[in-house]
């Protein structure tokens, strides 16, 4: 018959007790260490997913740098280019590189050759490409600008402006710019970041949205 008070089962229910409150402690100690390496995955993989957008911006950027570029090397060389071969090399460096638009102002007379092959001039349009702020902010910086982000007055969508000026014989011949819309950026290379329970974003030093999925939160 089983006696409670019997030593043998006062120690078995010791045992089972010490077993139990051990078991507890284990299982404890596992969860939060789960707990911690979860985390910690979670922060890693957050820290590679920041590191991943921000070298696909630099691609991005570096490739809108580069198409620039080439457009001032081209007028350089060919600084009495005919309409349709400053038409074609616009065009040419709109697809290539993504732009929304490239444009090409001169310092002579203030006109403006768009990749869509528009021209506007002081005497047709009123429009003196000299006087607008891209221009001026390339000219005054005497190198390759990149603009802060702000709302086209056209179509309202948020652009990022590349423009550089282009001398011949330290003489300026002209600014060449181009637009780009960061909703095509957010879509291609935010993405990175997105998953059913995080999205990526970037912000400036005063927590501006300056990129986002949502285009409503930019800026």
């Amino acid at each position: 018959m089983f006696k409670f008070n019997s030593l043998s089962n006062k120690l078995t229910i010791i045992a089972c007790f010490l077993i139990a409150v051990i078991l507890i402690v284990v299982n404890v100690i596992n969860y939060y260490q789960s707990k911690e390496s979860t985390s910690y995955y979670l922060e890693e993989i957050q820290k590679k997913t920041m590191y991943d957008v921000n070298e696909a911006y630099k691609i991005y950027s570096n490739s809108k740098r580069t198409a620039i570029a080439s457009i001032v090397k081209f007028v350089e060389r060919n600084p009495n280019a005919d309409t349709m071969e400053i038409f074609d090399a616009l065009s040419t460096i709109k697809e290539s590189a993504g732009f929304d638009v490239v444009y090409l102002g001169f310092e002579s007379n203030g006109k403006l050759y768009q990749s869509n092959r528009i021209i506007r001039s002081p005497e047709d349009t009123g429009f003196d490409a000299r006087t607008r702020s891209w221009y001026q902010e390339a000219k005054a910086a005497g190198k390759l600008v990149v603009s802060d982000p702000y709302k086209s007055i056209e179509d309202g969508s948020v652009t990022l402006s590349y423009t550089a000026p282009i001398y011949k014989n330290n003489k300026l011949l002209a600014v060449v710019g181009g637009d780009y819309n960061l909703n095509t950026f957010s879509k291609d290379v935010l993405a990175l970041g997105h998953s059913e329970s995080s999205y990526a974003g970037v912000y400036d030093k005063d927590g501006v949205v300056i990129f986002h999925e949502d285009k409503e939160k930019v800026l």
